[in-house]
């Protein structure tokens, strides 16, 4: 896959997609940072170059025009050993132009007034819940622990999330409150090893389908660790 590439860390002008972090989402390290180890930073750079393979080839009429780079963050919180490392991965796909050959930032200008929706590859690593609108639908998906769709979206696009691991999902006795999903953290595993993925393509339908279905989640799944046998 091809187009400009995230660097972790870096300031970079661009809402809504996720970077590679060495921190869980909306926290502060509160004790500070120190730098990473080198099987930490062996983690981030294995993971993140396996899920870059993992991801699908953009459909017929759409290219990448942003994903995130395989490397490692410059620092870490004091502390995040103490729970399994989470990474951040996106990439954003948009419609290509007509010709095919131009780069992304020399596309013509389009209609503004009705912009095409760009579509959306958001995978977090060791996510450990998920939560999800009342409407959500779950999916027969056998590959996946779970996999919802959100059947309350606008006309002609769709909202789909796969969660891999050990998942649990609830459904609360209030029915206008929504479904929430919990990982199962196996606390014998080192914190520097992939126990769930949570993968959400979001955009329109068209692509966000083919997507779904080139997605490899056989690779994903091969980053979990074995099952123990039973004893």
């Amino acid at each position: 896959m091809h187009g400009r590439r995230f660097v972790p860390g870096a300031c970079v002008l661009v809402p809504l997609v996720a970077l590679a972090t060495a921190a869980p989402a909306g926290a502060q390290c509160l004790e500070g940072t120190r730098p990473l180890v080198t099987r930490e930073r062996a983690f981030y750079k294995d993971t993140l170059a396996a899920l870059t393979a993992a991801m699908p080839e953009p459909p017929a009429g759409w290219r990448v025009a942003e994903q995130t780079e395989v490397r490692a963050p410059r620092g870490i919180c004091i502390g995040r050993e103490r729970e399994p490392l989470s990474i951040e991965f996106a990439v954003r796909l948009e419609p290509a132009d007509e010709g095919g050959g131009a780069r992304p930032e020399l596309l013509p200008v389009r209609d503004t007034a009705r912009p095409p929706r760009d579509a959306r590859i958001q995978v977090t690593v060791n996510a450990e819940e998920e939560r999800f609108d009342r409407h959500a639908e779950p999916l027969p998906l056998p590959d996946v622990a779970l996999a919802l769709r959100d059947t309350a979206d606008t006309a002609g696009e769709t909202s789909l999330s796969l969660l891999i691991g050990d998942w649990s999902l609830f459904r609360p006795d209030d029915p206008s409150k929504g479904l929430e999903a919990m990982a199962h953290f196996d606390s014998g595993i080192i914190y520097t090893r992939v126990q769930t993925i949570r993968v959400k393509l979001d955009g329109p339908s068209a692509p966000i389908a083919d997507l779904a279905t080139a997605l490899d989640v056989e690779a994903l799944k091969k980053l979990l660790p074995r099952a123990r046998p039973p004893r």
